[in-house]
């Protein structure tokens, strides 16, 4: 009993070293991306905002089956291949993604190029349609590389390379929009500049991990892994444009904006999931491969601890956000204040999936990845065609978390069949309640002076954040932890 407390501290010491980089990576990147954003809320309208989600909208499609889910075999299959042979296979995947992403992206820019006035009757397909679909293939090209770095276990090289290409990208925007005043095309320009820069040097950095090749030894194994997951990748692109495509249907551009506009707070969460992704899989894959039964229990325990700065994270974007705004000072943009805390649920319950119901990926059943999708598109759609035409924006929010539920309920069903992994479901209940409980008691915090607000609100954070971490850890472990700090051995 002993040695497993002992080997679980150890292994939770070192995630946490690895997932710290990778968590302040991702601040690094969004606190300038904030910095930034008084500028282009001063040079974008809130209807360039409604262009902008309708490209990221078809981006955002594209990128479900541009590079054919490579990735995913480079994730499953790294520990499997021998070390020899490792660059030559990762590397082969690496050209056929990006030859895949050339392909099937000039394929979709000429269908577009004949209905994107059926289908986006609002947005012209040149320039921004176009510009939209340069970028999506550009930023596939960075999946292989993240793949890599992220299975390989290089925290370090991700931080450097990050903080790098987003200096590059955050720089170009920043002048072309702020300082040439390019407006909506300068957006689109700069993207693209910065696009192809960061593939060069991705392109520089992959080769540390891989060599140029066409290697058929094994590829046949890896693209049937690879190649089930493209239906529900697919399912799932048209289920994330549903809601953006009845809005645009229903509704004007600028109600649009405001949506596309509050899911760049709400997203921010996913950039920290995705950041948290980046130490919590390669450590879950190399868990089970290992000792399954050790690695299940292992993993049973370290998945609430990711999950935290998660918890922490949504709640803090939920009770500062009217401050943000605010102090912005553009009333167009006040509405998004009254959104984001309804949006970020269904971005929270989102999350959940790979840390409570990682069973198909680690079952490597990637043939029945297209059930839960299939099963959310058609409960997405239902709900869509039923809630958003008359409440739009509201029926938009509880479309999502009907939804995101739905997809949930699907995943747990299923890996608790293929890979069963016990779920803390009493700690999770409570986390949720309690979450909902804070963002509720700070809608009434109102302050005249905004430091006293900002105070009490941060006040508000911290409680929330020990209260979480006694739920996860327990409150043994957390008085043990005090009791063997220094200082509270020396003065109490």
């Amino acid at each position: 009993m002993v040695g497993k407390t002992v080997t679980f501290k150890y292994l939770l010491k070192q995630e946490v070293k690895s997932a710290s980089i990778y968590t302040l990576c991702t601040f690094l990147t969004q606190f300038g991306s904030f910095l930034v954003v008084p500028l282009f809320w001063k040079r974008l309208s809130i209807a360039d905002y409604g262009i902008i989600a309708v490209t990221e909208m078809i981006g955002a499609f594209l990128s479900m089956f541009l590079g054919l889910s490579l990735d995913l075999a480079i994730t499953r299959f790294y520990y499997e291949w021998p070390v020899e042979e490792r660059k030559q296979r990762v590397g082969t995947l690496w050209m056929l993604s990006w030859a895949s992403s050339v392909a099937l992206g000039v394929s979709a820019g000429f269908l577009l190029s004949i209905f994107s006035n059926l289908l986006f009757p609002s947005v012209s397909f040149y320039p921004f349609i176009l510009f939209g679909l340069i970028i999506a293939i550009l930023n596939s090209y960075s999946v292989t590389l993240y793949a890599t770095i992220r299975i390989a276990n290089q925290p370090l090289l991700y931080l450097i390379y990050s903080l790098a290409t987003f200096s590059i990208s955050l720089f170009l925007n920043v002048y072309f929009v702020a300082v040439l005043n390019k407006g909506l095309q300068g957006y689109y320009v700069s993207n693209i500049i910065g696009g192809v820069i960061v593939a060069l040097i991705g392109a520089i950095v992959m080769m540390r991990f891989a060599v140029p090749c066409i290697r058929l030894d094994g590829l046949r194994s890896n693209i049937k892994f690879c190649l089930p997951n493209i239906p529900a990748s697919l399912i799932s692109g048209v289920t994330q444009m549903v809601d953006r495509l009845l809005l645009q249907q229903f509704a004007t551009l600028s109600v649009l904006g405001i949506y596309a506009v509050s899911l760049k707070f709400t997203n921010l969460v996913l950039s920290l999931h995705n950041a948290l992704k980046l130490s919590y899989v390669p450590y879950m894959v190399k868990a089970v491969e290992k000792n399954r039964n050790e690695g299940i229990v292992n993993l049973a325990r370290m998945r609430l601890y990711y999950m935290l700065p998660i918890f922490v994270f949504c709640m803090a974007i939920a009770i500062f956000i009217k401050d943000f705004v605010y102090y912005v000072n553009r009333s167009e943009y006040f509405p998004v204040i009254q959104w984001v805390p309804w949006l970020i649920g269904p971005v929270l319950l989102s999350t959940f999936t790979i840390y409570l119901a990682p069973g198909l990926f680690l079952a490597k059943r990637s043939d029945k990845l297209w059930i839960p999708t299939a099963v959310q598109l058609l409960m997405v759609t239902m709900g869509g065609l039923l809630l958003i035409p008359q409440f739009q924006l509201t029926g938009v929010v509880i479309n999502r978390y009907i939804s995101t539920l739905t997809l949930f309920a699907a995943h747990i069903i299923l890996s608790q069949k293929y890979y069963p992994i016990p779920i803390p479901w009493p700690k999770l209940s409570i986390l949720m309640m309690l979450i909902a409980g804070g963002i509720g008691v700070s809608f009434f915090i109102e302050l005249n002076n905004i430091i006293f607000n900002i105070a009490t609100k941060g006040i508000l954070l911290f409680v929330f954040s020990m209260i979480c971490l006694v739920i996860v850890t327990g409150w043994q472990s957390v008085m043990r932890a005090l009791r063997s700090h220094v200082f509270i051995r020396k003065y109490f």
